[in-house]
């Protein structure tokens, strides 16, 4: 899918800020669209939470800069 961009993840599987960070950087230097990032606050298999609070900080870090994104929250517990 060449629409996705990959996040890499830490050891307990929560979203890498610092990853995201520098995607977003790039997306704004080649001056492509970001619709949305997609955050997780539980999954089944390793009950991770993202670092939300990190998200939106970047969310508004970017939108200074012209790139703005939807921050989707999903959430799945068993």
């Amino acid at each position: 899918m060449n629409n996705l961009i990959h996040v890499d993840v830490d050891i307990a599987a929560r979203l890498n800020v610092a990853n995201l960070d520098e995607r977003l950087e790039k997306c704004l230097n080649d001056q492509q669209a970001v619709y949305a990032v997609i955050s997780i606050m539980g999954t089944t298999e390793h009950g991770a939470v993202d670092p939300l609070f990190d998200i939106i900080q970047l969310r508004e870090k970017y939108q200074k800069l012209g790139l703005s994104f939807y921050v989707h929250v999903d959430a799945a517990w068993v």
